[in-house]
């Protein structure tokens, strides 16, 4: 079944994207490799988990192969591109992907508006992590472990980045073809 609901997400992918770019044709043949990153944060994601924020969901990686594979854990999709939350929308009506909620939003709009208390933030390619570090700062207020797929090369770097006081643990995991930084927020009061 997962296996199915997958290929009708590559499907629906090339077929929105024939019309409106939303993934570069391009790279179709790495469309393989990032459906396995995103699956493989499952593998990473605390066990009481469940609620998972994906901050620039784009064309649905990670959130909707994670929705797929893990339908008791509501994925809230945050997009500020409606192009892009349209076919995420499609996706989730075509495959019936109930646990999805799909967002068009600015995400530090949406933190400061919605409060979101996920246990899990993805960001797969979002922004750099000197960007992404005063997002996340804003979600301070509740415990959550960040997952973000990363590059090797990146990975090295992180390793002499310095952290602010707001993330309590960091560190980065390697499966020998994928590779996440792992953050813990810590909870300010």
């Amino acid at each position: 079944m997962i296996s199915q609901q997958l290929d009708e997400y590559v499907t629906q992918l090339k077929g929105y994207n024939e019309h409106t770019n939303i993934y570069s044709a391009s790279a179709y043949d790495k469309l393989q490799f990032h459906i396995e990153d995103s699956l493989n944060i499952l593998n990473l994601i605390p066990k009481t988990t469940r609620r998972i924020l994906d901050i620039g969901s784009g064309s649905g990686l990670p959130s909707i192969p994670m929705a797929i594979a893990r339908t008791d854990i509501e994925v809230t999709a945050v997009e500020s591109k409606y192009r892009k939350t349209r076919f995420l929308a499609e996706v989730k009506t075509a495959i019936g992907l109930h646990n999805l909620t799909v967002v068009t939003a600015n995400i530090a709009e949406y933190i400061h508006k919605e409060k979101p208390t996920p246990d899990v933030i993805t960001a797969k390619a979002f922004a750099p992590i000197d960007r992404l570090l005063p997002l996340l700062k804003t979600l301070a207020y509740t415990r959550s472990t960040v997952i973000i797929p990363v590059s090797q090369s990146q990975a090295t770097d992180l390793d002499h980045h310095p952290f602010p006081g707001f993330v309590l643990k960091h560190g980065t995991e390697t499966d020998g073809t994928h590779t996440y930084l792992i953050l813990e927020l810590k909870k300010f009061n």
